[in-house]
């Protein structure tokens, strides 16, 4: 099985698709980290300057713009309530969907579309925001969405049906009346989004006559594990996440229990072994692995370090040889790194990754390599 295919087949396209809509889900929250952070590292100047900013500085309707058009050229269209058969109070001033009850009012989800040349609706894209909020209520709706965990241990999660049963009953409708089925309609999400994305899988046989159980499931840093991490469902929905292993989100509560130290374990559902060596990856922040209570080991949890290591990956020549347990150690350091840091799988001091010394794809440097670090 290839690295990010689905369904049998190559996923790329469709991971591609995914990364895309969860990036435009932030709508520009994050826009600039990135350039930030290549230039400048980690630095608690530039952390703090990140901060202010987004909480002081930010205009979102700019931000939003940007979101807009990258999305756009992507390839997708946003549908708007109106166009979903909705109420426009279900919306706020950039179409995004927000939670129909009140204890999930904080969960918010866009829906996208993608048209053929002719103008045909051809996909559907469905995309639920990670923790987060807007930037007008940044901290509030951020505090919500953490609450919004707690679901997540319960016996019967039932998060994404909850919140969005209006709009998923639309998207239903609209993909019927133009010819669609739900294999054509792409749910997605990262972090809390990519868990909400398995949630509504493991339910999806439960309403609307099971139509989204063939729908295609693909998160990322996906929060939650069911079914001892299995890709195909016991309902028949096929599920799978790009995590990236040092994300301490990835597998953060397993069939209700919170792993709070960390979960090192492999699943089928996921991407178990692709490393992200960014300027922190050495240094005592990971020495005990990636555990959820450590906050330095989050800077690998970021949506932009995903669509990095995707297009590093892709772009590999090596990808034909990749399959989903790969070790893959992606290069993402700094300038003030990346000239006298040599990148490689390194043994971490408290903990055993479970693959030092195993062969390993170092990709991102001035080329790309294979090298056999036993």
């Amino acid at each position: 099985m290839g690295l990010f295919d689905y369904r049998g087949q190559d996923g790329r396209e469709t991971v591609q698709d995914s990364l895309a809509l969860i990036e435009y889900a932030y709508h520009g929250l994050f826009a600039g980290e990135r350039d930030r952070y290549l230039e400048d590292g980690y630095s608690p100047l530039s952390v703090a300057a990140t901060g202010v900013e987004t909480l002081f500085k930010a205009d979102s309707q700019e931000r939003n713009d940007i979101a807009l058009a990258n999305v756009t050229a992507a390839g997708w269209t946003v549908l708007t309530a109106s166009d979903l058969g909705l109420s426009s109070n279900r919306t706020d001033a950039f179409n995004t969907f927000s939670g129909a009850t009140p204890q999930f009012k904080n969960a918010q989800a866009d829906v996208l579309g993608k048209y053929d040349d002719a103008g045909n609706l051809i996909e559907i894209g469905f995309v639920i925001r990670g923790t987060s909020g807007p930037i007008d209520d940044l901290l509030g709706d951020t505090t919500g969405d953490v609450l919004d965990y707690l679901e997540f241990l319960s016996a019967n999660p039932n998060y994404t049906q909850e919140a969005f049963s209006d709009v998923l009953a639309a998207i239903r409708d609209l993909a019927v009346a133009n010819g669609l089925t739900a294999e054509d309609i792409l749910v997605t999400g990262h972090s809390l989004g990519g868990g909400a994305t398995i949630n509504l899988a493991e339910t999806s046989h439960s309403f609307l006559n099971g139509f989204f159980v063939d729908a295609n499931y693909v998160g990322a840093a996906s929060h939650y594990v069911v079914e001892d991490g299995a890709s195909v469902l016991s309902n028949g929905a096929e599920v799978f996440t790009f995590d990236l292993e040092n994300d301490p989100i990835g597998g953060a509560i397993v069939d209700g229990v919170p792993q709070l130290l960390g979960n090192s374990n492999d699943y089928e559902f996921s991407t178990n072994n692709i490393v992200l060596f960014n300027d922190l990856y050495d240094t005592p922040v990971f020495s005990a692995g990636a555990a959820p209570i450590n906050l330095l080991a989050w800077t690998a949890h970021l949506d932009h370090n995903y669509l990095n290591a995707f297009n590093t990956i892709t772009r590999s020549e090596f990808y034909d040889d990749f399959d989903r347990d790969s070790l893959v150690i992606i290069a993402d350091l700094s300038d003030q790194r990346r000239d006298n840091t040599w990148v490689e799988d390194i043994n971490l001091f408290f903990i055993s990754t479970g693959h030092h010394g195993d062969d390993a794809y170092v990709l991102g440097l001035s080329y790309d390599f294979c090298i056999d670090l036993r």
